[in-house]
């Protein structure tokens, strides 16, 4: 299964489209929550404000930022009078009333969300992420991988961001969305407005981007996977701020769909087995059927990651996948067991 799974994606990224230009170029409200965010807006926001576009406008919520945030707003909004501040003084425990403020304060239909901390690819990324959406298409999921660093922390975000890349927006191609990124994900005002239930989820840590995906309408999302749409975002550089953010991650997938957490059960556990039976065959006399498994598997992997190289941002990091595999399932398995008995805390 495991094997069948890798030759699926194999198959669907040689039908990844190439990117285009709409000839109907649209208004877009760029949405930004930020809260103490003042070094990444200095050094990230100009890219968002000079995208090309004839009418836009970046909307940022300050979230009761207590570091010079709104200083650093105010000296944008002198160059930039397409910038919308909006300030919040009253304490939120989650992002989502923040979200939801941004979105009520933007003037145009097409949304198109980021985070304070990311940088587009290009000056095209706007219009590339929305020019999908329409009366049949109300929902664009975006890709932003991680900033790439000499590390071992780094190698195991890139194959977990990469693999989680490739897994939703094929599922998502397939007419079977289950997730998105925040960080770089556009959707139709009135579309939003009819689907999102934030309220529904206060009692979940993460994963606002993910229910909203889980309540549209499957045949009305759309994925851009053309490389000038992408956001780059900064990764963890310690191993227990990665931990603890995942831990968040991890609370929202027992939310989803009944018949996706069986999908994605499965192939989590095939993942897991396909492993187990490598190892555990290298110690019997059936060690050379684990060494032709692992040159098999890994090979595939091989394949796959070079038939999707404009997701992945570091190709090194194949030549130690089984040991970045391992790893990394075995911390997975490690947060998912944590979890159970020291829940994360809101962010």
């Amino acid at each position: 299964m495991y094997l069948l799974v890798n030759l699926t994606y194999f198959y669907l990224g040689r039908k990844i489209e190439v990117g285009y230009f709409s000839t109907e170029e649209k208004s877009v409200s760029i949405i930004i929550c930020a809260h103490n965010e003042a070094k990444n807006l200095h050094n990230k926001l100009p890219k968002i404000l000079q995208q090309e576009l004839k009418q836009f406008e970046v909307v940022v919520v300050n979230d009761h930022s207590t570091d010079e945030t709104l200083s650093v707003l105010e000296k944008f909004q002198l160059k930039f009078p397409h910038l919308k501040i909006i300030n919040l003084d009253y304490n939120q425990p989650r992002k989502r009333q923040a979200l939801l403020a941004g979105v009520e304060a933007s003037k145009f239909n097409h949304l198109l969300f980021t985070d304070a901390d990311c940088e587009p690819f290009s000056r095209n990324w706007a219009a590339l992420m929305t020019q999908k959406l329409s009366q049949d298409t109300h929902l664009v999921l975006g890709i932003s991988p991680y900033k790439t660093k000499a590390s071992w922390l780094n190698s195991l975000i890139q194959l977990e961001t990469t693999s989680t890349a490739i897994q939703y927006i094929n599922f998502a191609r397939l007419k079977n969305a289950y997730m998105g990124v925040g960080r770089n994900l556009a959707v139709m005002k009135t579309a939003f407005i009819k689907y999102n239930q934030f309220e529904l989820d206060q009692h979940l840590q993460s994963g606002d981007d993910d229910m909203l995906v889980q309540r549209f309408p499957k045949k009305n999302i759309d994925v851009q996977t053309d490389q000038r749409a992408f956001t780059e975002s900064e990764p963890e550089t310690k191993l227990k701020h990665w931990i603890n953010q995942k831990k968040r991650h991890y609370t929202t997938a027992p939310n989803y769909r009944f018949s996706q957490k069986l999908e994605l059960g499965a192939i989590a556990l095939a993942r897991v087995s396909a492993l187990i039976s490598i190892i555990g065959l290298s110690f019997t006399e059936y060690w050379l059927l684990a060494i032709i498994s692992l040159i098999l598997t890994w090979s595939l992997q091989i394949a796959v990651f070079i038939n999707y190289k404009n997701i992945v941002k570091s190709l090194k990091i194949l030549l130690f996948w089984p040991f970045l595999e391992l790893n990394l399932v075995i911390l997975q398995l490690y947060i998912l067991i944590l979890n159970q008995f020291k829940p994360p805390k809101h962010w």
